[in-house]
């Protein structure tokens, strides 16, 4: 051999012996598969790569397939054939069965191989152990879970916390109770317990009266074979007696065997208490309406006259939100001539001091119509009353209406009330009787000209405080707009004139305020 031969020779077995540190190094393997004799060839490393010596290799692609793990075969075998038909490279991951029966992983790679006519001649590749790989890609996924189940614990800690709510659950095989960490703070347990321990400490914390229902309890679900249970009880706790609703869950084998019982411990102490104030406060507010409705009746439901041709109806309704008595009323009298008077009035605030005005308004408006009905004159008089009587910040407003039933004449005056509504045959329009300022001004006059109309014969007239029309964030026009496009039936009588009145005014939202609706009808 000649000196240049000799150095390529050299050089070419120290590439070689590179190659073979390098394929060590990596856990690798080569081989090569030749189309023209089917022939799969491995090195050394290859059949390491699968628990065997270069010897124990037939070079078959029947060998090869029989290490694959049965999982992974018939999916690499599709993957191979794929390749082969269509002359492209292989890159996949599988298992592979040692004859020791481990399985380990292994990355396959492989190249296709041309002639000069771009004919598949065969195809070389590398077959690499990624065991490592693949037990630190487990590593991670268990941490990543691990993570996701410790945030989980987390959040259904927190929320247990917050509802106040315990677990536990015993198990049939280690015949132990673990506790929730909530139920260990709320009822002073250890994280774990016998089953015998569990029922002592939780019998041991009960309220004396309440020992013999939460024995009885599961007791009776185990004995029927039910699968839930509940019961409530007081748990005294650090010398806290505490409600406490106790639920339980039981698993049944199928031969009737109990395998597992789990259950939570709730603290209901605030919703007890909570229910018991309400409770308290319903009775309460109960009673204040029946007072409310006691003292509506005896200042402001009076008698209303009888008259030929005509009726006289009335509607009152507390405030929705209030229990105290307001300022709101109405009468109908007959005046000394034969004509009949009608009122409604509104006293602002509420509570017994504007009741108490409400009553004296009522009680002077009569007096002073009967010395002289002109409405002009009783405004003034009513004005001067309640400068006299009412308080620097009450007011009060008032409409009067005089009819005089011969020929259903009108005459309406007003101190700052809201305008009464006329319904007829032709719709409903809201009158204008020309207001004056509200009473305890001082600014109302005897000499003002009042509004003249005419009740037709099936027509109603309806006057009624501000507490129908007004809502929140809405103005009075839209109120008025809702009353004026209700459906009166032209039949019907003048109570029912006011509920119609007060259902389309106020079934979607109660007021606020009280309402009071009074009604005059002329028969057809």
């Amino acid at each position: 051999m000649s000196l240049p031969e000799r150095a390529v020779h050299e050089a070419l077995l120290r590439d070689e012996a590179r190659l073979r540190i390098a394929l060590e190094a990596g856990r690798m393997g080569t081989w090569s598969w030749v189309v023209a004799t089917d022939v799969v060839t491995w090195d050394e490393q290859m059949a390491a790569r699968y628990g065997m010596t270069l010897d124990e290799f037939t070079d078959s692609f029947e060998e090869f397939a029989s290490r694959i793990h049965p999982d992974d075969r018939v999916w690499v075998e599709q993957e191979i054939a794929d390749a082969r038909r269509g002359g492209h490279d292989l890159a996949f991951e599988h298992r592979a069965v040692w004859p020791d029966g481990s399985v380990h992983w292994i990355e396959s790679r492989g190249r296709a191989v041309r002639d000069s006519d771009g004919v598949l001649i065969g195809m070389v590749g590398v077959g690499i152990d990624i065991d490592d790989r693949k037990r630190l890609e487990a590593f991670a996924l268990e941490e990543a879970e691990l993570r996701v189940a410790a945030a989980a614990l987390h959040y259904l800690e927190e929320a247990e916390r917050i509802a106040r709510l315990g677990s536990w659950h015993w198990d049939a095989d280690t015949q132990l109770v673990r506790v929730s960490g909530e139920l260990m703070r709320m009822l002073e347990l250890p994280p774990a317990l016998t089953g015998r321990e569990f029922r002592d400490a939780l019998r041991e914390r009960a309220h004396p009266d309440d020992r013999e229902e939460l024995d009885r309890v599961p007791t009776e679900a185990f004995g029927h074979r039910e699968r839930r249970f509940a019961t409530e009880s007081r748990m005294i706790v650090g010398g806290t007696v505490r409600n406490v609703i106790h639920r339980g869950e039981i698993e049944f084998g199928d031969d009737g065997s109990v395998l597992a019982v789990r259950g939570t411990a709730q603290d209901v102490t605030d919703r007890r208490q909570a229910q018991a104030e309400l409770a308290s406060t319903k009775g309460r507010l109960a009673q204040e309406r029946r007072t409310v409705g006691l003292l509506h009746d005896t200042f402001i439901r009076p008698s209303f006259p009888i008259v030929d041709g005509y009726e006289i109806g009335a509607l009152y309704a507390a405030a929705g939100v209030d229990t105290e008595i307001g300022g709101d009323w109405y009468d109908a009298f007959a005046l000394l001539d034969g004509r009949i008077m009608l009122a409604v009035g509104d006293v602002s605030g509420h509570g017994v001091e504007a009741a108490r005005l409400m009553a004296k308004l009522r009680h002077a408006t009569r007096a002073y119509a009967l010395v002289d009905d002109d409405m002009s004159v009783v405004l003034a008089n009513l004005d001067q009353f309640l400068e006299q009587f009412g308080d620097s910040v009450q007011i009060a407003t008032l409409l009067l209406v005089r009819l005089d039933p011969a020929d259903g004449t009108l005459e309406l005056g007003s101190a700052g009330h809201l305008p009464p509504l006329l319904v007829g045959g032709d719709g409903s329009a809201l009158l204008d009787p020309r207001p004056r300022p509200a009473l305890g001004s001082g600014m109302i006059a005897a000499a003002v000209d009042l509004f003249r109309t005419r009740i037709e014969p099936g027509s109603a007239l309806l006057l009624f405080t501000d507490g129908l029309l007004e809502r929140r964030d809405e103005s009075l026009d839209v109120g008025f707009e809702r009353l004026r496009a209700a459906q009166f039936d032209p039949d019907a009588d003048a109570d029912a004139l006011c509920r119609l009145a007060v259902e389309a005014c106020l079934a979607d939202a109660p007021s606020r305020d009280d309402v009071c609706v009074l009604a005059l009808r002329r028969f057809p």
